[in-house]
């Protein structure tokens, strides 16, 4: 389980399809053989390790359902490890188990230091009006516009701390989308 707390971003070093393998640039310490990590919200176990690398095995649901058939080398993702029973709770539960594929279709910058990012959606029933909302990991809080649309605000805090600065409105940029989990469970409980 996760936070949605980005605690870094690296950059892919090889993905292959083919070979359903992923690695990235180890900028984690203390990690080993078997840890979860969130890649861009996406729950992984670490299949191998060494100082400058550190590699996944990826099942075909995985690369069909996620964004990494896109991935390139130097693609910047999202890291975080798991919470710990101790961890402070600071965003919201993230499992780590993608529901849907956005499209970024606008970036609004308000003012220095705040920005709304515009997101189009095929499945909207889960998305809530200031409810939580995990994009490529990161825990926000969603503002629906109408039943296709949502953006979520942004400041500079976590502009700076995770792969939202890199992303661009052009090239069809899409992200990995988690919907909140009580959100899920209560509509599956309530239908």
């Amino acid at each position: 389980m996760f936070t949605g707390i980005i605690s870094n971003t690296t950059n892919v070093t090889y993905f292959s399809e083919e070979e359903n393998t992923l690695s990235i640039s180890n900028v984690l310490n203390n990690i080993t053989l078997g840890t979860s990590i969130s890649v861009d919200g996406v729950c992984l176990t670490v299949s191998d390790i060494d100082n400058e690398i550190i590699s996944f095995d990826i099942s075909e649901e995985t690369i069909e359902k996620t964004i990494m058939s896109s991935y390139s080398n130097e693609s910047v993702i999202n890291l975080e490890l798991p919470t710990t029973p101790t961890s402070l709770l600071s965003g919201h539960i993230v499992l780590g188990h993608i529901d849907a594929i956005g499209e970024l279709s606008d970036i609004d910058n308000i003012k220095p230091g705040l920005w709304n990012y515009y997101f189009t959606v095929n499945d909207h029933k889960f998305i809530v009006n200031k409810g939580s909302i995990a994009i490529n990991g990161i825990s926000l809080t969603s503002n629906v516009v109408d039943s296709n649309h949502f953006y979520v605000s942004i400041i500079k805090e976590t502009y700076d701390r995770t792969n939202l600065s890199n992303l661009e409105t052009k090239n069809n940029i899409m992200v990995n989308i988690e919907y909140d989990i009580i959100g899920k469970y209560v509509y599956k409980f309530t239908k």
